[in-house]
């Protein structure tokens, strides 16, 4: 708030709705500046202690919209094959609409941004030949102005932030351009730190967890499922046979063979259950609140989708299967290394019963 309309406030009981216009565009505006600051703050401490990567951005979108009094926003990246665009968060009533387009470099506003790095302000997008109405057409969205920035790390751009339809005046304005390109900085660094913390603890090969990551989630997960008095499973499985594939087909088949059960957990278990490489062909699972039944016909079925894989290769398709061990918390073990050695040894009961089977580790 500045000086003279603190000196107003302090020596006539009138609101801002009674001020002098010129006064009260001055409060409105310093307050303005006031909220941004504290919203970029605010995002700035929440990137620098938050390694969730869709919480941070989810928040960094709230506040792009609430400062900028955007109706609509959204954060759109790169995909993997360089040439497309998708939308990773976005806020409105199209958002989750929204989610499931995908752009190519160059189209649209937010299109042109990433392909050339540079801000824009389109204060009528009818009139601007960079703007592409599919997007808008295909979710029924009426776009009327946007500002959008490049998010870059170090020189390299990664996708853009923009923001929608300007609710209380005709358009955006320089100042709501400013402030996103602070927005879309803090949300290229948040997307670099998810990606850094992420290389650290996944396995480079399959994209799994590691084995390091493993051990101390399950300390985690072991202890508040002791404080919740809620169950938990450990699977152990082993890809049989391992080392005749490598033997016979060289490494690049084996490798062919961990990503592709690698996959195969990943679409069949939830986003809750942890799945790491533990060492070599052997991976590990951390099952949450599933009691011993379930977590055996779980581990049945992820064995029998196993068994359904195969790879080609010379004109011959190749099996995999894989043998399994299984230990319960509580059942089988109270703390995570008997928890684990219990898992352990039902794996091993498991090859010597004629591999591709589950055997539950004895009580």
């Amino acid at each position: 708030m500045n000086t003279l309309t603190q000196s107003l406030r302090a020596h006539s009981n009138v609101d801002d709705a009674h001020l002098p216009e010129e006064l009260s565009k001055a409060f409105r505006s310093e307050q303005d500046r006031i909220d941004r600051l504290s919203s970029l703050i605010k995002v700035t401490a929440l990137v620098n202690s938050s390694l969730d990567e869709r919480h941070v951005l989810n928040s960094i979108l709230e506040h792009a919209t609430q400062v900028t009094h955007a109706e609509a926003s959204s954060i759109i990246l790169k995909g993997e094959d360089g040439h497309s665009l998708y939308f990773l968060a976005a806020t409105g009533e199209k958002a989750d609409e929204v989610k499931d387009i995908k752009l190519q470099i160059g189209e649209g506003i937010a299109g042109w941004v990433v392909q050339h790095g540079v801000p824009v302000l389109s204060p009528d997008v009818d009139k601007d030949p960079r703007f592409s109405p599919r997007v808008a057409s295909s979710v029924n969205f009426t776009s009327r102005n946007i500002a959008c920035a490049p998010m870059k790390v170090k020189a390299r751009i990664i996708g853009a932030i923009e923001v929608l339809n300007r609710k209380d005046g005709p358009t955006f304005s320089d100042d709501d351009l400013e402030i996103l390109e602070a927005f879309a900085n803090q949300a290229a660094l948040a997307i670099e730190n998810a990606r850094l913390f992420k290389l650290a603890i996944t396995d480079e090969l399959t994209g799994l967890y590691s084995h390091r990551y493993f051990k101390d989630y399950l300390r985690l997960e072991l202890h508040k499922a002791k404080r919740l008095r809620r169950p938990l499973a450990v699977v152990l499985m082993d890809i049989d046979n391992f080392k005749s594939f490598n033997d016979t087909y060289g490494h690049s088949v084996g490798d062919e063979v961990l990503r592709g059960v690698s996959n195969i957990l990943r679409k069949s278990l939830r986003d809750t259950d942890v799945i790491a490489r533990y060492g070599g062909e052997e991976i590990a699972v951390i099952l949450t609140e599933l009691n011993a039944s379930q977590s055996l016909l779980v581990s049945n079925r992820l064995r029998e989708q196993i068994e359904a894989y195969n790879i080609a290769r010379d004109g011959k398709k190749m099996g995999v299967t894989v043998s399994v061990g299984l230990s319960m918390y509580p059942e089988s073990a109270d703390n995570e290394t008997d928890l684990f050695d219990r898992a352990d040894a039902a794996l091993y009961q498991a090859k010597r019963s004629g591999k591709n089977c589950v055997k539950v580790a004895s009580v």
